[in-house]
Order: structure tokens, then sequence, then C-alpha cells
């Protein structure tokens, strides 16, 4: 009987270890990797959208005067952080264009900043002057904004050099 008694329990505890580990077998474990990504930019980036364009002008004739909001005026692309703000310094605005012999004086600088292009012809220009600091800017909900320089050019002498005349504005733009 004692040997009946100590197989049955045997049977059972081999029969419990068969239950549990039948458990721990058909548990399972899986693993899946997730990609990341991230895309670096600058925080803002400025280019030449436009020159600022005098035109021809006639030796002898008038001064020239091109508006911060009229098409020939220059204009800088700024791009940047949705709806950041953004500082602008007038870093360099030449007192003079020149041909390599002759020179051309260069005046009353001015300014308009807009969030789209369109805008331009409905700003109202502000006189400017070199070192001058532009703050309390922001780029458009689309990361966007537009700098449009103006400015006058002297009237040339009867004895100006005939040519092609050049200079290059410099402005900075920052994220405060």
């Amino acid at each position: 009987m004692q040997s009946m008694r100590r197989r049955i329990r045997l049977s059972t505890l081999f029969l419990a270890a068969s239950v549990a580990g039948a458990g721990v077998a058909g548990a399972q474990s899986v693993s899946a990797a997730v990609t990341m990504t991230a895309t670096v930019t600058a925080a803002i980036s400025a280019s030449q959208g436009a020159p600022l364009a005098f035109g021809q002008v006639t030796a002898g004739g008038p001064p020239t005067l091109v508006g911060a909001n009229s098409p020939s005026a220059g204009r800088i692309n700024i791009i940047g952080v949705n709806n950041a703000g953004i500082t602008m310094t007038m870093s360099q605005l030449p007192s003079s264009l020149t041909n390599g012999t002759g020179i051309l004086g260069v005046s009353a600088y001015q300014y308009c900043y807009v969030q789209t292009t369109a805008a331009q012809t409905g700003c109202t220009p502000v006189a400017t002057t070199q070192g001058v600091l532009v703050g309390g800017q922001l780029l458009s909900g689309g990361g966007q904004g537009f700098l449009f320089l103006g400015a006058t050019l002297a009237s040339p002498p009867p004895s100006q050099s005939i040519g092609a005349y050049s200079g290059n504005m410099q402005i900075t733009v920052s994220t405060p």
C-alpha cells in the first residue's frame, strides 16, 4: 500500500511538474526595432533674392531713388524656424558704387521687412544707416521673411566714366 501511495504521489508530482512546464514552454518573447530619425537644419539662413538695381543712369542726369517698396529694390530672403524672432544688422552699406576708375555716390538707405513678397509694395520704407540694428521682427508661420533695401544714387556728373558700377551691401541676420 505504501508503494501504491508512493506511486500516486510521484505521479501527482510528475503531472504537476508537466503542467507547470507546459505553461512555460508555451510562453514566447518577440522584439521589434523602431527607427529614430532627425533632420538638422540651420536655425536661420539668408541669401540674396534680388540686387538693388538703379538701372541705366545718364551722365549729367538727376539722382536716382529706388525705394525699398519698389520692384527694383534689393531683396534678402530669410528662412528659419516658423514664427522665430530675428534681428537684422545693416553691417555694410557702401557710400559709393565703383567701376574701377569711376565712383558714384550712394546715400539715403531704407528698408522694408515683410513676411511675404506680395506685401512689399504696401510697406512703408524706414530710413537706415550702416550699423543700425533692426530687432523685433518675426518670420512667418512658414518660416520666411524678406528684407527689401532701397537707396539713392547720386547724380552722375557730365564727366562721369561710362560703364557698369557695382558695390556690395552686407546684412547680418540672427536669432535672439
